[in-house]
């Protein structure tokens, strides 16, 4: 028997050459190279801390580099900076930041703000950002009343969604604005004002819009005139009154009413004599 075939029956040239050829196999390399090193350092960092002292110290080293990494200058949010265009919108806005400063921008979620922020009536759309300084920036763009809307004895400002934004103190206050009435005129907003836009020639004559039977709108005139326009397509109606106007001067005669709600034909009402 050679050297060579005694030293292969040995056992420890066999288990070498076994082992080598694990080494051949990809999964079982991985495994013995980084799996089992990986589960050592594992079992003896959790054996390690199985010790209440031990697990204590290392907690307290974390809170103590933590505390030292939230409290660093560049995270700090130490003032409050608002853009909006009235002390009260200003106020409401301030009042949103319930963290009492300086606080850490970590612990802010802004987006929260914003949402916050846009969530007040008068509100259009909201910003908010951590500028450079360390100050919490609010910039808030207000909504612009478009229509007086009375309800009743009461006058709201409302804009061109028909959101209510506060109450009107008199129509006096805000004669350029185009007012409207009746139940749920609030809801039909947009549409109203496409009305008026139609209706500009006429702007000087024009004393507001007045929903009827939650359908329709009246165009009510100076001297108490009426235009009864159809619950569809009110706006075409309008553009042909207009026609009218520019060519027989109709809303310059006097009369009471014209009734628009037959595309097919114009009614006017004139007063009796």
């Amino acid at each position: 028997m050679s050297t060579v075939t005694k030293a292969y029956e040995s056992g420890w040239i066999r288990h070498y050459i076994r082992f080598q050829r694990i080494l051949l196999t990809p999964h079982w390399r991985r495994l013995i190279l980084f799996g089992l090193p990986s589960l050592i350092c594992v079992s003896a960092l959790v054996i390690s801390l199985s010790y209440s002292d031990n697990f204590k110290i290392l907690q307290t080293k974390a809170a103590a580099h933590f505390n030292q990494f939230i409290s660093h200058p560049d995270l700090q949010v130490s003032g409050l900076r608002i853009v909006a265009s009235n002390e009260k919108l200003h106020a409401d806005l301030a009042s949103l930041v319930e963290a009492k400063l300086p606080v850490n921008s970590l612990s802010l979620d802004l987006d929260v703000l914003r949402q916050k922020a846009e969530a007040i009536p008068a509100v259009k759309e909201a910003t908010v950002s951590i500028d450079t300084g360390g100050f919490l920036t609010i910039t808030a763009i207000e909504r612009q009343a478009s229509v007086i809307f009375r309800d009743g004895q009461n006058l709201f400002l409302i804009d061109e969604t028909g959101l209510i934004l506060s109450p009107a103190t008199s129509r006096a206050a805000h004669i350029a604005l185009p007012l409207v009435s009746g139940q749920d005129a609030d809801k039909f907003v947009p549409e109203a004002l496409e009305i008026f836009a139609a209706a500009s020639a006429v702007r000087d004559s024009i004393r507001g819009l007045v929903r009827v039977g939650t359908r329709r709108w009246d165009l009510i005139l100076d001297g108490d005139r009426r235009v009864l326009l159809p619950a569809k397509r009110p706006v075409e109606a309008v553009q042909r009154l207009m026609i009218l106007e520019n060519v027989e001067l109709l809303l310059q005669r006097k009369l009471i009413s014209v009734d628009l709600r037959d595309r097919r034909r114009t009614v006017v009402r004139l007063p009796q004599t």
